[in-house]
């Protein structure tokens, strides 16, 4: 007698199993309840366990491992002179690539638990190759509190290896081992393949219920092997099945058993399934189980895959890398860290729209785009642009201006009164002057920006609309430097034109140097809000086709033959006056004035004629954005979506502001 077989049948029978290396001690993994003898090879031969191990190994192989370098201001890059860098990125030894060494890596955690590779370290400290173990032959003592790994060689000798030759990454568990699944979930996985095997029998014996046929006499061994065989080979197996069986000499046929409905074989295996599933954080729908996977939330299943169930073990890998891999100063300077982005990519519309936020509010350039779409970088696709309508609520574009000159008004209220408003009247003739000017420049700037769009367009007219809005993205990325370009010469006569008059209205000497960040800040802000504002209308455009599956170029087409039509009049218009106030305001705060008013001359609409006359700080707004502005003889209220300091109120607008004493 064995005498270690009661021992054993004590470890079968444990409820909780432990340690593995304890239950290989005992012959290997213990037979369930059902009978089975369950184990990791074995467990492999089910689908679902199959299915969910391939599923994390190749999520995890096929996710780049980057290796960073970490920079003072909180930035980092690839560290690609480290050592370690080529390791974890190609090649960590001359037989493997990065993503089969990974893959063999997390295969062995889903089935062991746990995860063992020699380190080849070179005389100066450096990793020189990683060398994937065996789990099952691999055990992890604890030896004068140091950890000390016991490996079965091939040959026979057990080989003594110290804790900094082994990367020993742990699936969930304790301190010194990670739990092993396959252990854990046995009678799951042995009712499974319980399961698994009673559909096959059944459907081996034909899919029929078993039956016991009687015969009135009594039949000679000789009879009764002879009768046995020829009803086995005429009803059993699934080419057999209901065929029609005829009895001789008053034999009787009776059906005992249960239909496949009533064992209720599919639902035992389905619910096997998700039971393994849950086990492993898989979603089902990622072993082909559709069942709770729609149209609506199969984007959303995904994402969470990424984040609760293959983040854990992103941590784990990466951290465990940084503790046996690395120095306790270098892991204060380096760091690996997976790229997720790759999995995580939504579709065409999502991405693009994403992109252009980056890109418009400065966190994304060109290139960071181009390489996110696996795209190579262009010349000056590194330009980061810069909204600078959008600036920290502690300051004001007026910031900077210089307080040097100083006006000695007038005592006399009445008559500076009427002198600030006859100065208004003049500046307001020379914004009326001015929108000619704009206007010829503007209408050259604009029909250019339409032609190269409506050529762009007919490039891709055939091609997906995501082509075009990469097109427009990489095409206004210069428009602001065009129409800086373009523009900058009529802004400064326009300026030094308005220092003139404010000069004569002040009594002072005001050079545009006296406002020059400022003046500079204007023109550059004009020029990225022209980029910006089309290129938004038109990817809006696509946006709407997408949405409606329709075809774009129609909406494109016209939204280019009203800007053709009347875009360059009106924005000649609203920038001769917003151009001309601001500027006059920068004058203002550099003379020391400090308090505005509002002047509206002519038949004024009621909102303009409201404000007529109104006084604030100069650092004060008229209106303040987020409101209402619904004044008497108003037909409905205007939404004041951001600060008014100045005019322009609306399109049109043509009140003008004056100095208040």
């Amino acid at each position: 007698m064995n005498p270690f077989a009661s021992l054993k049948r004590w470890w079968s029978n444990r409820s909780h199993p432990s340690d593995p290396n304890t239950a290989r001690l005992f012959g290997g993994f213990s037979e369930t309840s059902t009978g089975l003898h369950v184990d990791p090879n074995v467990a492999l031969a089910l689908p679902a366990v199959f299915g969910c191990t391939k599923v994390l190994s190749e999520t995890e192989a096929s996710l780049p491992l980057n290796f960073y370098k970490r920079r003072a201001n909180g930035g980092r890059d690839e560290a690609t002179s480290h050592s370690l860098y080529p390791i974890l990125k190609y090649s960590p030894n001359p037989e493997m690539t990065s993503m089969k060494f990974r893959e063999a890596m997390m295969i062995a955690m889903c089935l062991r638990g746990n995860s063992y590779s020699e380190i080849e370290w070179t005389h100066g400290g450096q990793v020189k190759a990683l060398w994937p173990l065996r789990a099952d032959k691999m055990q992890v003592k604890r030896v004068n509190r140091e950890l000390v790994y016991l490996y079965d060689l091939p040959n026979g000798p057990i080989a003594q290896l110290p804790a900094y030759r082994v990367l020993h990454i742990r699936a969930f568990g304790d301190a010194l081992m990670g739990f092993n699944p396959i252990e854990w979930g046995a009678e799951t996985m042995g009712l499974a393949l319980a399961a698994e095997q009673f559909a096959a029998k059944f459907f081996k014996n034909g899919a029929t219920p078993s039956l016991i046929f009687s015969h009135p006499g009594e039949l000679g061994e000789g009879a009764y092997n002879r009768l046995l065989k020829s009803i086995e080979s005429f009803m059993s197996g699934l080419t057999n099945a209901h065929r029609i069986a005829i009895l001789e000499e008053g034999m009787e046929a009776k059906a005992v058993g249960i239909s496949p409905e009533a064992a209720q074989i599919l639902s035992t295996r389905h619910f096997q399934k998700r039971e393994i599933c849950g086990m492993y954080r898989v979603p089902p729908h990622m072993i082909a189980d559709l069942e709770q996977a729609h149209f609506n939330n199969i984007e959303h299943l995904g994402m969470g895959f990424i984040a609760y169930s293959m983040l854990p073990w992103f941590v784990r890998i990466e951290t465990q890398i940084a503790h046996s891999l690395l120095s306790t100063a270098e892991q204060r300077e380096y760091f690996c860290k997976h790229n997720v982005d790759a999995v995580l990519r939504g579709d065409t519309k999502t991405r693009y729209e994403s992109y252009a936020i980056g890109r418009n509010w400065g966190w994304l350039s060109a290139n960071d785009v181009r390489k996110k779409e696996d795209m190579n970088p262009i010349e000056g696709g590194d330009t980061y642009l810069n909204p600078l309508n959008m600036i920290p609520a502690t300051e004001s574009r007026f910031n900077g201006l210089n307080y040097q000159n100083r006006f000695n008004p007038t005592p006399n209220g009445t008559k500076i009164a009427y002198n600030a408003r006859q100065a208004a009247g003049k500046r307001q003739k020379i914004a009326q002057n001015q929108i000619n000017i704009f206007a010829g420049r503007f209408k050259s700037i604009i029909n250019d920006e339409i032609k190269a769009v409506r050529e762009g367009l007919n490039k891709l007219r055939q091609r997906d609309s995501s082509d075009f809005s990469l097109w427009l993205t990489e095409f206004y990325q210069g428009q602001n430097e065009l129409w800086l370009q373009k523009t900058l010469p009529l802004f400064r006569a326009y300026a030094q034109t308005l220092g003139l008059a404010i000069e004569k209205e002040l009594n002072g000497d005001y050079p545009l140097d006296a406002i020059a960040q400022f003046f500079e800040q204007y023109v550059e802000s004009f020029a990225n809000r022209q980029a910006n504002e089309s290129l938004q209308q038109l990817i809006a455009l696509l946006r709407q086709a997408i949405d409606e599956e329709s075809d774009p170029v129609p909406l494109i087409e016209e939204r280019l033959d009203g800007w053709e039509a009347t875009r360059s009049e009106q924005l000649a218009h609203n920038e001769s006056f917003r151009a001309g106030n601001a500027i006059a305001k920068a004058f203002f705060i550099a003379a020391g004035v400090s308090r505005l008013r509002w002047i509206a001359t002519g038949d004024n609409c009621p909102y303009c004629s409201s404000l007529d006359g109104k006084v604030v700080g100069i650092e004060t707004n008229f209106l303040a954005k987020n409101t209402d502005f619904n004044p008497d003889g108003a037909d409905k209220p205007i939404n004041v979506r951001s600060n008014i300091g100045h005019p322009p109120l609306h399109k049109k607008c043509d009140c003008m502001i004056s100095a208040e004493v």
